[in-house]
């Protein structure tokens, strides 16, 4: 199965947002001002070759048309990118942002989210695609657009409002879809959904009306059901069914930030996701709330405001966070435990944010003033200790409470969390942090209450720097 093939999907076709503003029907020549985002020929060779198979390093992200990849996720169905860049008039009349998210369901759809951001006022956008066949590949696939040979099928396209045109370009070049869309408060957005190198192009069904949208798209022989949602900040969801209404693929979140990927990065992914598919519950899943996070909550040591929680799993103390007044958002590395999470929170009727991150890398937000962790700390240090540090620094501010929950190796034993020594305690987190206590108690299938293994209960505050 081609593994990596969204980036050559990139070798067929061209997304680009001209800077240019201009008129509706006269562009003139200004238009050889514009900025287009296309990728070099000299690419192609390499980007097929990574197409063939996961691989450990992330795409250039210019050839995407973006400045910095923010999340990423390789999966046997699907390839998620998001990525952000900043544009400038090239004539001074001012800057946007635009947040691209490409999900190709694999092995020949490609949906593209185009949210275009901070347009100067008064000011319209000329949106384009450049559909560019290369001579090296022109035979491999046979889709027509209807206009122009291309390998490139324009199945669906959404523009939130505007009109779209499609039109032949210069001979050899391929095909060139522009769109206009009307511009609100400084924000447009553009969908499209591109078939590639199947027998027919994508079926997609879809009320253009809804926020968030949705997109039921029929994808070979398989159904795929994408979310997107109306906010930047958000990360919308995917599911896939059979020909049969099989799950193949149960409704999922979609990345915020970088996952593990390549080889070995696929493979953590899916163990960890494991834990919570299989019939008996992870062992982690008491469904209890930590009894030290109650304890620091109820006598006040931690007061309500934003919280982040590192390694939720499905989502007890998330929830509880939520229902004392907490503001809270919630981190996992496996989409399962944050389905099971939102199922439960939406039971207990709080609101808590979701996210698809991994802890060690976790996206741009704004800081938080408490910190929680049960078990994830002493599961990453062992390989990521650094990367862990980084984060929690990048997720507070000073005086920032950051509260964990760690196996402690002041017990001789050959069952249950891994171990932290408190030296290494100490050496990990001193110089970000004062320690406000670091004291021993006891892990339990009944919420930690002197049952259960040696347990570091470790209340930390952010430094001033």
């Amino acid at each position: 199965m081609m593994r990596h093939a969204v980036v050559v999907l990139v070798m067929f076709v061209s997304l680009g947002l001209d800077s240019q503003v201009w008129a509706r029907k006269a562009p003139g020549p200004a238009a050889s001002k514009r900025v287009e985002l296309e990728l070099a020929a000299s690419d192609l060779a390499a980007l097929k070759k990574r197409a063939e198979q996961y691989h450990a390093s992330l795409p250039k992200p210019q050839p995407l048309g973006m400045d910095e990849i923010v999340a990423y996720e390789e999966h046997k169905h699907f390839v998620c990118i998001v990525g952000r860049a900043a544009r400038k008039d090239p004539r001074g009349a001012g800057s946007y942002s635009l947040l691209r998210r490409m999900v190709l369901l694999k092995p020949s759809t490609l949906v593209v989210d185009d949210r275009i951001t901070d347009l100067p006022a008064g000011k319209a956008l000329h949106w384009k695609l450049r559909l560019r066949p290369a001579k090296a590949v022109r035979g491999m696939f046979d889709v027509t657009t209807g206009v122009a040979r291309s390998p490139v099928n324009v199945s669906y396209m959404i523009v939130r409002p505007g009109d779209v045109a499609l039109a032949p370009a210069k001979k050899g070049s391929g095909v060139i879809v522009d769109a206009m869309p009307a511009v609100k408060d400084g924000a447009a957005r553009v969908v499209s959904i591109l078939g590639v190198g199947g027998r027919q192009a994508p079926s997609v069904k879809s009320d253009s009306r809804d926020v968030p949208l949705v997109l039921d798209i029929l994808n070979g022989s398989l159904n795929c059901k994408i979310i997107l949602p109306a906010g930047v900040d958000e990360a919308g969801t995917i599911a896939i069914t059979g020909s049969k209404g099989e799950k193949i693929l149960p409704e999922r979140l979609l990345p915020s930030g970088i996952l593990p990927h390549g080889p070995k990065g696929v493979k953590l992914l899916a163990s960890w996701d494991s834990r919570y598919t299989r019939k008996n519950a992870a062992p982690w899943d008491t469904r209890r709330v930590a009894v030290e996070l109650k304890k620091a909550v109820e006598d006040g040591t931690i007061k309500p405001g934003r919280a982040v929680v590192l390694g939720c799993g499905a989502g007890t103390n998330s929830i509880y966070l939520a229902s004392k007044g907490f503001d809270v958002t919630a981190l996992d590395i496996a989409p399962t435990a944050l389905a099971m999470a939102g199922a439960r929170a939406d039971k207990a009727k709080v609101s808590v944010r979701w996210m698809l991150v991994d802890v060690t890398k976790v996206p741009k937000l704004k800081p938080f003033d408490f910190l929680f962790d049960r078990g994830c700390y002493h599961g990453v240090r062992r390989s990521n200790a650094e990367e862990f540090v980084t984060s929690a620094r990048r997720l507070s501010r000073s005086g920032s409470k950051f509260l964990i929950l760690a196996g402690n190796a002041n017990e001789a034993r050959h069952y249950g969390p891994p171990r932290v020594k408190e030296t290494d305690i100490r050496k990990d987190f001193t110089s970000s942090f004062d320690f406000t206590w670091l004291r021993t108690t006891q892990f339990g299938s009944d919420g930690e209450k002197n049952k259960g293994p040696l347990m570091w209960s470790i209340l930390l505050t952010r430094k001033d720097k």
